[in-house]
């Protein structure tokens, strides 16, 4: 997922390198291996624990990062890190804002959107808070390396209880209202072909419907739903981004909303239909609209079926734009 980009101009490349210094920082954690952690840091690094303590020089932060980290794979929670934002002070000095999201050791995210008071769980399980560490990174002899860095619990409720959606098709009629909704109280990550062309407010993951391998890397351990918003495109190419999808999700608890059209349905008279309503495809076919969605939209349903997870799929409704 790519990284809010600011200050000077930078290079991909080191853009590229910061976001797999961020990606060692949870190898390391997760996997319990000090020194491979402390291979992150300058010699002179300073680093500030999220209950407030200083650890001065490279030979303080390993006797600390000895003592505590290995005994972190007894705990049945670690956490997943991301680089959210980086600030380019120099072209060799940034400034790195990281999202650290607790999840259980197979992969599941924490439910946190129950928790009134972060305060509390802080107190008696502050392996289950969600952090907001800032590592000020530099780089010599071509390494990025951090030398200053911040850890922060997070206890501010807003942020603390927000849900992550990843939203494909968001770039879309029907999509974009769907993000705007969402944004209002979720952090939502947008699909999009083209990053350079969205001008979707928040991050984006930039994938293909055509390439499904783009679709599961962009269900990070972070992601706690997602909404399939996009077009249909071809029987075969909306049949293997569902799949992969499905496949992806299938039993981590999270749900997937897949958005289909009222044409599946078929005529119904004078008589309103809702969610309960069933496919009828020998009589939509006859509708010219629906008569693609019609003969494959039922694969998706097929798929989710065996699964015992939230997946769900709903027929929506014809929107057209302001004339």
């Amino acid at each position: 997922m790519g990284p809010d980009i600011g200050g000077v101009p930078a290079a991909q490349a080191d853009v590229d390198a910061i976001v797999e210094l961020v990606a060692k920082v949870e190898h390391a954690q997760q996997n319990a291996l000090p020194d491979e952690f402390m291979d992150l840091f300058h010699v002179d690094a300073v680093w500030t624990t999220a209950h407030g303590k200083r650890l001065t020089g490279i030979d303080e932060i390993s006797a600390f990062t000895h003592r505590v980290l290995p005994g972190a794979l007894e705990q049945e929670i670690t956490a997943a890190y991301e680089a959210e934002h980086m600030l380019f002070i120099r072209p060799d000095v940034a400034a790195v804002k990281v999202r650290q999201v607790p999840i259980c050791r197979n992969g599941r995210p924490v439910d946190l959107a129950a928790v009134q008071s972060p305060e509390e769980l802080v107190a008696h399980q502050p392996d289950k808070v969600p952090g907001a560490p800032l590592y000020v990174l530099a780089k010599e002899t071509g390494r990025w390396k951090i030398v200053a860095a911040q850890n922060t619990k997070v206890i501010d409720l807003e942020t603390f209880s927000a849900m992550r959606v990843l939203v494909i098709g968001a770039t879309g009629y029907i999509g974009s209202a769907v993000h705007e909704h969402l944004s209002a109280t979720c952090d939502v990550v947008s699909f999009v072909r083209n990053e350079a062309t969205s001008a979707l407010p928040g991050q984006v993951w930039r994938g293909d419907l055509t390439e499904p391998s783009t679709l599961t890397s962009a269900i990070t351990d972070d992601i706690d739903a997602v909404v399939y918003a996009a077009a249909p495109i071809d029987e075969t190419t909306d049949t293997n981004a569902m799949n992969a999808l499905i496949t992806a999700l299938r039993g981590t608890g999270r749900p997937l909303l897949y958005t289909s059209g009222v044409w599946v349905l078929g005529p119904s008279g004078p008589d309103p239909v809702d969610e309960a309503a069933k496919p009828n495809p020998s009589t939509s076919s006859a509708i010219g609209l629906g008569s693609n969605t019609s003969s494959w939209e039922p694969a998706p349903r097929e798929s989710a079926a065996p699964s015992s997870d939230p997946a769900s799929c709903t027929a929506g409704m014809a929107v057209f734009p302001p004339s």
